[in-house]
Parts: C-alpha cells; sequence; structure tokens
C-alpha cells in the first residue's frame, strides 16, 4: 500500500508535537551523515523545562 500523496497534511500540527509520545517510548532518531551514523534518544533533547535543546547532540 502506498501512501496517497494528493492530501495536505493538517496545518494544526507541529513536528514537535511527537516529541512527547517518542520520549515516553523511549524512541531512538538515528541521524546519518558522512561522518557515519549516530543513535540518539529522543528525550535526550527536551530540557526540564519543556524547551528544545539542540546543542552538542
Amino acid at each position: 500500500m502506498t501512501a496517497d500523496r494528493t492530501i495536505l497534511p493538517c496545518l494544526n500540527t507541529s513536528y514537535s508535537d511527537l516529541l512527547l509520545p517518542f520520549t515516553a517510548n523511549d524512541a531512538i532518531a538515528v541521524i546519518k551523515s558522512t561522518d557515519g551514523i549516530r543513535n540518539i534518544q529522543i528525550g535526550s533533547y527536551l530540557k526540564p523545562d519543556g524547551k528544545i535543546d539542540m546543542s552538542n547532540k
């Protein structure tokens, strides 16, 4: 089954809405670059005040 690309995505959501469910399920992001592959837990990006910290990851 292929995705129907004629339907536009919901404009009332944000990709950051997925951070909490991903964190609750201990999701891991696979980051690929020319330097190699890194696995980073999504929860490591969340600060205690609810903000996102993308530095030094």
